[in-house]
């Protein structure tokens, strides 16, 4: 799966058809393929690619390029994010049948919607977008299709300000049961997210994918490799440990359960003394 590097929505969205067909998503910019991400492609021995979104994600140039290695394209071409999201779990349904459920997340902020590609991977529902305070037309059609979604159950990423409690309602009046993952802020919401992943499918925390809340790249791409590594997926402030309260209450708690904890990004993502803390309140100490 290719999503864009400059914006969250694609490769959030991507993340339940990722899982569908066991690769990742790598990230690119719109304008041509970059050379390491070719090389990844290579390294992969990858036969088929999916580009999330039209040419104003990810150019003709990058699709010729991506072609050029030998590799079949095909692209999700959605005319809005909206599209692209519902095309992706028209695509999930086409390959493996109909999910079971849906998330449904905020199309333009991604603080609460990080998380959730971990929750689209192991329960195997699609990621719809929505604005806040009004079901999305694409999110609708996916969600009233049984054919994209067999049973009338969505869960919403976030709290009130993410996706609103009339979104939430609309939803119900519709027959659905809703389940809101939230919490006061984005680290407080991914603990959310991890303790229903872990309570509710097979995944474990061994390991567990640490990465930062503060930009959304590097735990767009770690939530489908937690998922094909049979983890989960959890949000740290990379440069102020003091500021990701949730996260440190969740290490404390399930310390015992959590065997790798693996580092998404460099430095400049967590930094060494976040990483110290983490490990210290691991250890008890």
């Amino acid at each position: 799966m290719l999503a864009r590097s400059d914006e969250f929505p694609d490769a959030l969205t991507g993340s339940s058809l990722a899982a569908e067909v066991e690769g990742p998503i790598l990230v690119n910019p719109p304008d041509a393929l970059r050379d390491d991400v070719a090389d990844e492609l290579q390294r992969l021995g990858v036969e088929q690619v999916y580009l999330a979104g039209g040419t104003e994600a990810l150019s003709a140039q990058v699709e010729q390029d991506v072609a050029d290695l030998g590799v079949t394209t095909t692209r999700l071409d959605g005319n809005t994010r909206y599209h692209t999201a519902e095309l992706i779990a028209r695509e999930v349904a086409d390959l493996g049948g109909p999910a079971g459920n849906a998330v449904l997340a905020r199309d333009d902020v991604f603080a609460d919607a990080l998380s959730a590609g971990n929750l689209a991977t192991w329960a195997r529902a699609p990621i719809l977008l929505t604005q806040r305070d009004q079901l999305h037309g694409n999110a609708e059609n996916a969600l009233t299709d049984s054919g994209v979604i067999a049973q009338r159950d969505a869960f919403v990423a976030g709290g009130d300000q993410a996706v609103s409690q009339g979104v939430a309602a609309d939803l119900r009046a519709r027959g659905f049961t809703v389940e809101r993952l939230a919490g006061a802020e984005r680290y407080a919401t991914a603990a959310s997210i991890v303790e229903r992943v872990i309570g509710g499918t097979e995944a474990t925390l061994d390991p567990l994918y640490m990465a930062t809340g503060r930009d959304f790249a590097d735990a767009l791409v770690a939530g489908p490799a937690a998922f094909h590594d049979g983890g989960a997926l959890m949000l740290v402030d990379g440069r102020n440990y003091a500021a990701s309260h949730a996260t440190d209450d969740f290490l404390a708690a399930r310390r015992d359960a959590v065997g790798r904890l693996l580092i998404v990004g460099g430095t400049a993502a967590i930094n060494n003394s976040v990483v110290q803390q983490m490990q210290a309140t691991l250890d008890g100490s």
